[in-house]
């Protein structure tokens, strides 16, 4: 074979190969697409019955040199290893049809090159519904926010209107009195209503004494219904 027939023979070979680096280079992964192709023929060669029959060998090289790297350098480790396990295995065994459509083998040259093309295909198909479920994803956190925002509206206005009413004939002793009788009942009603704010009473009671501090109009309805420093409750009764 002259070396414009070898070139022939390479340029196609060479653009699908281009076609798996691109989409690996996209990773940005700390391992370079040279080491991928380093190791696919590394494994192929020392495997001399994948050589001769060009069959694809298992990947390895997602276990061998991606994973610890992105084990120890990412906050989500594992959830990302996970989501680029099938991804760089994918583009591996592209590479590895690319290497192998360069030996001799009957087999016709553009076989091995739709094959490549249909693992690379394969990763778009991959990488778009990774795209979709992060779509939904930040849909579903959207609407879980604007949901707790509307739970937590409803439960100050409930918060405020227990303030009033529930207030005992002797007035309300001390805010803590007030969050201590009323948290159960937001607690409750929390939970019949399924709302996304559901907490302990305790944390309700919390929660209730930051809202009467914080909110002006919980502060008013406590401040009408409770009773005056250093009165009695038998001597506010009196008074009224």
């Amino acid at each position: 074979m002259n070396s414009i027939q070898t070139l022939d023979f390479l340029t196609p070979v060479c653009n699908v190969r281009q076609e798996v680096r691109a989409r690996y280079d996209a990773l940005t992964l700390e391992v370079s697409y040279d080491q991928l192709y380093a190791h696919v023929a590394s494994k192929y060669s020392c495997h001399e019955m994948a050589l001769a029959k060009h069959f694809l060998l298992p990947p390895s090289f997602f276990d061998a040199h991606v994973r610890p790297g992105v084990l120890s350098n990412t906050k989500n480790g594992k959830a990302l290893a996970k989501r680029l396990l099938t991804l760089v295995d994918t583009l591996e065994q592209a590479t590895a049809l690319c290497f192998l459509a360069m030996l001799p083998y009957p087999k016709p040259l553009n076989n091995f090159l739709e094959e490549a093309a249909f693992y690379y295909r394969r990763f778009d198909m991959l990488k778009c519904k990774h795209a979709q479920m992060d779509d939904k994803m930040k849909s579903d956190r959207k609407r879980g926010g604007y949901n707790r925002h509307k739970s937590n509206r409803t439960v100050k206005r409930i918060a405020i209107f227990l303030l009033r009413s529930m207030a005992p004939e002797g007035m309300w002793k001390s805010k803590a009195h007030a969050a201590r009788t009323i948290s159960p009942y937001l607690c409750e009603f929390a939970k019949k209503h399924r709302l996304s704010v559901s907490k302990s009473e305790e944390t309700w009671r919390d929660n209730l004494l930051n809202l009467m501090r914080e909110n002006m109009r919980a502060n008013q309805a406590f401040q009408r219904h409770c009773r005056p420093r250093g009165t009695s409750s038998a001597g506010h009764q009196h008074q009224g």
